[in-house]
């Protein structure tokens, strides 16, 4: 399988859109991992008495108990992505059996790539429908 030069030139958009990727992700990803945190992480306050030099003081503590609200918060996202998937995959699946490509549709069977591998295969790949 080749690939058409305009997938396999690099031009400053692609350098820009890598730059930026190397950039963004791992600050999305730190974002998304402290709101985890915080949707996870309920805060409850207590006091214990303690002795101190002597004389005895409250002192504060702070107790973590497990709790999740952030599946909720992504069940909507992770519902259009799934649905998304099934589209691609389905569509692909067809045009792969269609045009008798056995290992595009073997790879696009059993790779769960969120849609990444059936929008490859659909934009590279897929024969161009031929008019009668």
């Amino acid at each position: 399988m080749s690939l058409p030069k305009s997938f396999t030139t690099v031009t400053p958009f692609s350098k820009a859109l890598a730059l930026s990727m190397l950039v963004v992700f791992p600050i999305l990803g730190f974002l998304l991992g402290m709101r985890y945190q915080a949707n996870t992480t309920v805060m409850t306050y207590g006091t214990y008495n303690t002795v101190y030099s002597g004389y005895p003081y409250r002192q504060h503590m702070v107790v973590t108990e497990p709790g999740s609200r952030l599946f909720w918060d992504v069940l909507p996202l992770l519902a259009i992505l799934a649905f998304g998937d099934l589209v691609l995959k389905g569509y692909a699946l067809w045009h792969a059996g269609k045009n008798k490509q056995k290992a595009w549709f073997i790879a696009l069977f059993i790779i769960n790539s969120l849609g990444i591998l059936p929008l490859i295969y659909l934009l590279t790949a897929k024969p161009l429908s031929k008019k009668k």
